[in-house]
Formats: C-alpha cells, sequence, structure tokens
C-alpha cells in the first residue's frame, strides 16, 4: 500500500494498447514481455532460516539422550466385558473423576507426552520456535480442547442417553467387523480404554459420540494404490438436547492452520528451482508419520469428551486424538510444522550429514528414480511471487504428510532423504526392548517400503505431480471414477443428495490446481447448502 508520501503505483501500459481500437475483433494483446503483466514480484516475509551455531553438537547431544521407558497403565487393554468391568472399578475409584486418576498414574502411560522424549530434553533444540509453548504445555499436561462453555449438565445427561439409544452412523452399525477390528487395535496399542456403558453415564463431563467408517485411498507396501477403511468420530454430530463438543469449540484459541497452501507453496518453490536450473532434475519425496494423531495424548477433562460406544454394548474411553474432533488438526500440526521447519534448518546446515548422525529406518530410502533422458525439461514460467529457493532442499507438511523437494545433486541424493527420518527419530521416543504395550516407530515403515524411493514423477496429496514437464493430474485410478461419476449424473440428469455432495467435494479438489474454477462451481455450492438447510434426505 501506498504511504501518504508515496504516490499509488500505477501498472505500465503496452505499448501496442495504443492500436488495439484499430485492431481486428478476433485479434488480442499478447505481451511480449512478462514485466507487461507482472511488474513486480512478491517476496516472502523475512524469516531467518539460517542454522544455529553447533547445530550438529545439540543434534548428537539429544540422540545420546536415555530415556525412561513409562511403566504399564493400571487399564486392561482388551475389548472384553471383563475388562470392561475391571477398567470401571478404577475409575469409580477415583470418583468417577478422570483427571484425578490420572494423576494417580503420572509415570505411565498414561502420562502426557509418553510418545516423545522428555519435553526439558527438547527445549534447547525447539525453544525458539513460535509454536514451542504450545506444544511444551500438550506434552506436559496434554492436549485440551478450548471450549467456549460446559453444557448445562441436565442437558447433558439427555444427550448421552440419546446417543446410547441412537448408536452409531450405518457406515459403522452395518460393518462391525471393520469398526471392532479398529476399536481392537486402538485398545491393543493403549490408545483407547474399555469401560462399561454405565460408567461411561457417570463420568465427569462425559460426552458420547457416534462413530463411522469413511473409505479413503492409501498405499500398500507393493507401492499400489488400495481402499482403506477409516475410523472416524463423529463429534459434530448433536441430538438436539445441547451442541456437540465441535460446536462447542472456540477455535480463536487453537493455533492458524497453515497446511491448506501445502500444494500452492510445492508448486511455487518447483517453478521457481525450475527457472533457476532450467536443465537439472528435481525429486520428490513423501513420509507419513505412522498412527499421527494417534500420537498425541489429551488431558483428562478431553478425554471424557470422547467416549463411543461399540457394536457390543462396551463403551470406550480415547486417550489420543481422535479422526473427528475440531481442534485436533491444530493440535497435532503444533508438532508436525516443528518437524518441517527443524528439517528445513538442519538442511541448511552444512556440518550434518546422514552417517555423521544416522537415524533409524533411513537405509531403506532407494536411489531416486528418474526418467527417460529423452524427456524434454519443460520451460517454467515467470510467477508473481518469489519463494527464493534454496539448493539444498526444501520440507513441507500437509497435517501427518512431509514433502521432501530437492535439486539432483550428489549432496543432496545423500542428505535430504534421511532428515526426516533422523528428526522423527530426536523428537520421539525410541521403541525401548521392554515397552510396557505394543508401540511402533514415528515413520510408517510399511509406507517407507512402498514409497521409499525419491522420483521425478510422484503422488502428493492426492495429485500426480512430473517434475520434469512440470504437470499435475489425476492418477488414473482416480480420473476414471471420477469422469465416470459426472457422466452419468450427466446422462441421467438426476442425483442423489449423497452423490452431489460427492461430486462437490472432488470439484472442490480439482479447485485446488485451478483456482479460478472455484467461481464455476458456486452455484453447486449454493444448491447443496440450500438443501442441507432443508434437512433433505442424502439417500434422494
Amino acid at each position: 500500500r501506498p504511504t501518504p508520501t508515496q504516490p499509488p503505483r500505477t501498472l505500465p501500459v503496452p505499448p501496442s494498447f495504443a492500436h488495439m481500437d484499430n485492431a481486428p475483433q478476433d485479434t488480442y494483446w499478447m505481451p511480449s514481455d512478462p514485466d507487461d503483466i507482472f511488474p513486480c514480484t512478491v517476496n516472502p516475509p523475512p524469516y531467518d532460516q539460517s542454522p544455529r551455531p553447533l547445530l550438529l553438537r545439540l543434534l548428537q547431544a539429544i540422540a545420546k539422550k536415555r530415556e525412561r521407558t513409562p511403566a504399564a497403565s493400571p487399564f486392561i487393554h482388551e475389548r472384553t466385558q471383563e475388562a470392561a468391568e475391571h477398567n470401571s472399578q478404577i475409575i469409580a475409584s477415583q470418583g468417577y473423576d478422570l483427571e484425578r486418576c490420572f494423576k494417580h498414574h503420572q509415570d505411565s502411560l498414561l502420562s502426557p507426552g509418553s510418545e516423545f522424549r522428555h519435553p526439558d530434553h527438547l527445549q534447547h533444540l525447539l525453544g525458539r520456535h513460535g509454536l514451542w509453548p504450545r506444544l511444551y504445555q500438550t506434552l506436559t499436561n496434554g492436549a485440551s480442547y478450548p471450549l467456549k462453555a460446559i453444557p448445562f449438565e441436565p442437558a447433558r445427561l439427555q444427550e448421552n442417553e440419546a446417543m446410547i439409544k441412537r448408536g452409531n452412523h450405518k457406515s459403522a452399525s452395518q460393518d462391525k467387523t471393520t469398526l471392532h477390528k479398529h476399536i481392537d487395535k486402538d485398545v491393543a496399542k493403549g490408545y483407547a480404554v474399555p469401560i462399561t456403558v454405565e460408567t461411561a453415564r457417570k463420568i465427569k463431563n462425559s460426552r458420547i459420540a457416534p462413530v463411522g467408517i469413511q473409505k479413503q485411498w492409501t498405499i500398500n507396501a507393493q507401492n499400489q494404490r488400495v481402499i482403506k477403511k477409516r475410523l472416524t468420530h463423529d463429534q459434530s454430530f448433536s441430538m438436539d438436547f445441547c451442541p456437540s463438543v465441535n460446536h462447542l469449540t472456540d477455535k480463536d484459541l487453537l493455533s492458524e492452520l497453515v497446511y491448506g497452501s501445502c500444494l500452492q507453496r510445492i508448486f511455487h518453490w518447483l517453478i521457481a528451482t525450475r527457472r533457476k536450473h532450467p536443465g537439472v532434475r528435481i525429486f520428490i519425496r513423501k513420509y507419513d508419520i505412522d498412527a499421527a494423531y494417534r500420537r498425541i495424548t489429551m488431558a483428562a477433562d478431553s478425554c471424557a469428551q470422547t467416549i463411543i460406544v461399540d457394536e457390543d454394548g462396551l463403551a470406550h474411553i480415547y486417550l489420543r486424538l481422535t479422526f473427528g474432533g475440531k481442534p485436533n488438526a491444530s493440535l497435532f500440526c503444533e508438532f508436525s510444522e516443528i518437524v518441517a521447519d527443524l528439517c528445513n534448518e538442519v538442511l541448511r546446515c552444512n556440518d550434518w550429514h546422514p552417517h555423521l548422525l544416522p537415524a533409524p529406518l533411513q537405509e531403506n530410502i532407494g536411489a531416486p528414480t528418474q526418467l527417460n533422458d529423452d524427456i524434454p525439461f519443460a520451460t517454467a514460467l515467470p510467477m508473481v511471487v518469489d519463494p527464493q529457493p534454496d539448493d539444498r532442499g526444501q520440507l513441507d507438511v500437509f497435517v501427518d504428510d512431509l514433502i521432501a523437494l530437492f535439486l539432483d545433486t550428489a549432496t543432496n541424493r545423500a542428505r535430504v532423504p534421511g532428515v526426516v527420518p533422523l528428526i522423527l527419530h530426536l523428537l520421539g521416543r525410541p521403541v525401548a526392548d521392554d515397552e510396557p504395550i505394543q508401540r511402533d516407530l514415528f515413520l510408517s515403515i510399511r509406507k517407507l517400503l512402498a514409497e521409499g524411493t525419491p522420483a521425478e514423477r510422484q503422488i502428493v496429496l492426492g495429485w500426480l505431480i512430473d517434475t520434469r514437464r512440470l504437470l499435475v493430474s489425476l492418477p488414473e485410478d482416480k480420473y476414471k471414477a471420477w469422469t465416470t461419476n459426472l457422466q452419468d449424473i450427466l446422462q441421467k440428469k438426476t442425483s442423489t443428495f449423497e452423490k452431489l455432495e460427492s461430486v462437490q467435494g472432488r470439484l472442490s479438489h480439482t479447485a485446488c490446481t485451478i483456482p479460478f474454477a472455484c467461481f464455476f462451481i458456486n452455484r453447486l455450492n449454493k444448491f447443496i447448502e440450500s438443501l442441507r438447510r432443508k434437512g433433505t434426505n442424502k439417500k434422494k
């Protein structure tokens, strides 16, 4: 913006504009100089990404720290009636107050931050990061839902009774096998505690939510895209006796989410790097944090908000972040954003090399896969933004997906693929021989083996990105499914509300790469919103 002493800046008028009035109607002005369109570029705000002095010694010191293994939980982690009754007696002995119950077992798996190294060990490494105070609070006291109000007690009790009577969503109640498989896994790993339904009614400030089974794509060990079913907590659902947990969440007290622009940042970095190095290969590498949300332990008051009831009549308290809680993306990103920023700092530390400080599993990362030499490098066009790319590589993050981008140099090939395994090893508590319960590394071994090779063509955030030809496209299976669905609606000229919502989500996903496409789906968005207000049956 111009200051009062500065005149407003005017865009340069191309000389050819003077002759446009006399030009034929089918002739349009095309700029010969990109500066005619973008007379200036927008630089990012100043941010010091230079590594700290002696960073390598600090990393080595943390790697040598011995972390204490937590004691076993007093609860029985089995989805059986006997275990539920045993666990209910422990809670009843503390007056059905989860906070009092957890305080009696602070050194066990119930203690916050049990999946991480001790916060005091991480203080020297992460203390200067803006999100560290919030993460420190989470690791010491547990992740807490910032609620605007506590429901009126009689209304809360009525809401819970209505939830128990109604049961879970059809996707879960009609697929009991998948539902119980997921709950068994969460209970066995200490993410959830089975209790009786009667105890769930009596727990202080308890809230019961229905669960559903959601289908999504994932990668198997053979690098094939397969359907995965995920258990989701519908903490936005309400029986109208009192507002849902998500509705009561005060979003102003949550950390700002920046992962929504991850794809744009990747594109900007790729284009700027290609302009800087027109004939050098660029590789992409993906990493997936295993059981991401389940690594963050919740505070006792928030655990009481996550109770579910399975199809066998057992209730379960979830001790870790759920898939469905409104605050959870923000609470987890306080960790994942720190991981990405620390990775970038380490990449800019020229003293660090993987052989000086090795990390588990980095030997499973294969050599980069490159396209044939006869495929030409696409020419990158100028942009209105200048991300000022660093030749030593760049890390970005979308919730729990870490994406590494780097030029094809000998140094980058040796350093960049190993930085994420190192940082996750330094922040997460290593798996001990005497773990009281089944526990895995932070880095997903299955996906590391499936996606363990940097490549010039990689599926990232649902898109197939080709860094050689600068192309972005839908994967083949997704393209066929989506276009078939669209053609079916266009031919029949009718659709169920459920299918229409699916089309809306897919078109919005497509608009991530073509932002102006949002304009053309405005009427569809308004139409669907009006159907929601009317309470339209989704099957009709």
